[in-house]
């Protein structure tokens, strides 16, 4: 069993033949945006209420191999903004070689934000839920816990599902794999980024916080991290490198097989990856940095992308 797919025709529709991790053919129609536009399967209850969990993302990750099989083998943009690997990786390497100088005018917002949190510094944006725990005294006090400490403290608190979001758009198309892209490519700069907002859940819903930037803007990467300690310029520059790494791993194991190898690590990705790791048994808990891994779904890879 392993996730594979063909392209069974093509005209105003794209047309395939998916295999899943469970072995189940879904005949998947899209359009040369990645818009699904018919999708047939008999491996699970038609209606979604009737799914098991384990069902439900199984019919979701056909969806999302469909899509990158489509990207990968015709070129067209099928992946949602934010959602592919390529443009993240480009993204990553452009963030890797700016200054610090360079950083903070890009990203000094979102280094202060996080810093508000942890020491006296105004937040750029207000807080739209409180972190629920006392950080009256500070970053150092913070620090002294340790990261064994700080993290169960985190996982306690009220908004745990806070995150700050801030879109990264680059200078000109990425149209390279991301083998090569791998190796390194001075080409890619970062042209802007988007307005800092935040992504929090209350009562059950989900919520961002108001800004400018239209939810059909096509962007490359997007930051979307729980305020931490952010220590120094540098270090967060590093943070937000990881944090894109982490990234890269969920478009492939959401899409039902296994990152490249240099991108096999553990910490905080995508929220919606995070949110189906712990939502779904098919899942290891990918997005804990302390958790040791047992599986990266290598069985599910087709050889022809490993």
């Amino acid at each position: 069993m392993n996730m594979d797919a063909i392209i069974t025709g093509e005209s105003e529709r794209i047309g395939l033949s998916v295999l899943d991790n469970n072995d189940v053919e879904h005949l998947i129609e899209m359009d040369r945006s990645g818009e699904i536009k018919a999708h047939k399967q008999d491996g699970y209850p038609d209606d979604p209420t009737k799914r098991s969990p384990a069902g439900i993302e199984h019919v979701s990750q056909a969806r999302r191999y469909a899509r990158y099989y489509v990207y990968r083998e015709r070129g067209y943009d099928t992946l949602p903004a934010g959602r592919n690997p390529d443009r993240i990786e480009a993204t990553r390497q452009a963030l890797d070689k700016l200054s610090v100088e360079r950083f903070e005018q890009l990203f000094g917002d979102y280094h202060q934000q996080f810093a508000s949190h942890y020491s006296d510094s105004e937040p750029v944006i207000e807080p739209p839920v409180d972190l629920g725990f006392d950080i009256s005294g500070g970053a150092d006090d913070i620090k002294s816990l340790g990261l064994s400490a700080l993290a169960q403290l985190l996982g306690q608190r009220d908004g745990e599902n806070l995150y700050y979001r801030q879109t990264i758009s680059l200078d000109g198309e990425v149209d390279t794999p991301i083998q090569s892209l791998v190796e390194g490519n001075d080409s890619f700069e970062i042209d802007s980024v988007g307005e800092l907002h935040a992504l929090y859940e209350q009562g059950g819903e989900e919520f961002e916080t108001d800004h400018n930037e239209p939810r059909d803007t096509m962007f490359d990467a997007r930051l979307e991290l729980a305020p931490v300690p952010p220590e120094s310029l540098a270090e967060f520059q590093s943070y937000l490198i990881y944090h894109l790494a982490c990234q890269i791993r969920d478009c492939y194991l959401t899409a039902g097989i296994s990152p490249p190898e240099q991108y096999r690590t553990t910490g905080p990705g995508l929220v919606d990856a995070l949110r189906r790791y712990v939502g779904f048994d098919v899942y290891e808990p990918y997005h804990d940095s302390t958790a040791e891994i047992n599986t990266w779904q290598d069985e599910f890879t087709p050889r022809e992308i490993a």
